[in-house]
């Protein structure tokens, strides 16, 4: 259970007969030799360097998984080449190699959900003499900051998580329980996109009867009265297409409090 992914290309010629004296002219090659380097790229790793910030209790995830993340991609001088943080919304991909630079392929998997992790790829491992933008130089050594949020596997990929805050009292919500509860509901970069707060006019549903989506539906099983849970809900059986503030493919984290069970 859970308890939770480019600059400027310059070149400047010195020459030593130009009226300029010694010492300028050795300022110049200075500047051109650094110039050149930052054209080509700074390759200094030799392999994969892994450093965890944060070690996450969530599922682990795999090669062929599908995985929700925050990153930040930066060069040797820690220029931004590319960023998907907080508040924007995690990018999600598959861990299928050929598809992703080697260097994620690498040091991804292993990963457990709520990780924060920096990976130090050397050129070979990144985009080599090809990168796919101009931000970043040929032969240029990366450096990732990345936090896994959630993991999809394709064997179960209806699966969802949970995490109980409050345990509550009196009989379990079950397969055919009528129940009534209160959550919230966020994506993964926290914003609230669903509600149902109101303990004068909670949500009541049925278990069994497929009144609210499945994951919501499901997750609640096991609850009892007074119980608080966090539940972490794939696409799939949360609001798959997408819908009024929900991006298409949006895992769902519900905060929910069971007020009865019948």
């Amino acid at each position: 259970m859970l308890n939770w992914r480019y600059t400027l290309l310059a070149c400047l010629l010195v020459t030593a007969g130009c009226g300029k004296n010694a010492a300028s002219a050795k300022t110049e090659a200075s500047a051109s030799a650094s110039a050149s380097a930052s054209a080509t790229g700074v390759a200094t790793l030799k392999k994969l360097e892994i450093k965890d910030l944060k070690v996450g209790t969530g599922e682990t995830a795999k090669i062929g998984d599908t995985v929700w993340v925050f990153y930040k991609g930066t060069l040797t001088d820690e220029s931004v080449f590319d960023t998907h943080m907080m508040p924007d919304l995690p990018i999600s991909f598959t861990l299928t190699p050929g598809n992703l630079v080697e260097g994620w392929i690498k040091g991804i998997p292993g990963m457990k959900v709520g990780t924060h992790r920096l990976l130090s790829c050397p050129a070979a491992l990144g985009y080599g003499a090809q990168p796919p933008s101009d931000k970043i130089p040929p032969n240029s050594d990366l450096y990732f900051d990345i936090t896994l949020l959630f993991v999809s596997h394709p064997e179960n990929p209806k699966a969802f998580d949970m995490t109980d805050k409050g345990v509550g009292s009196g009989p379990a919500a079950k397969i055919g329980s009528s129940v009534k509860c209160i959550y919230r509901g966020y994506l993964l970069n926290d914003k609230e996109v669903v509600t149902s707060m109101d303990t004068k006019n909670p949500d009541a549903f049925t278990i069994g009867k497929g009144e609210v989506i499945p994951g919501l539906e499901y997750g609640v099983v096991g609850m009892k009265k007074g119980g608080k849970r966090t539940l972490l809900v794939p696409p799939g059986i949360a609001f798959g297409m997408g819908g009024k503030g929900i991006p298409e493919n949006s895992p769902i984290r519900f905060e929910v409090e069971m007020l009865d069970v019948k």
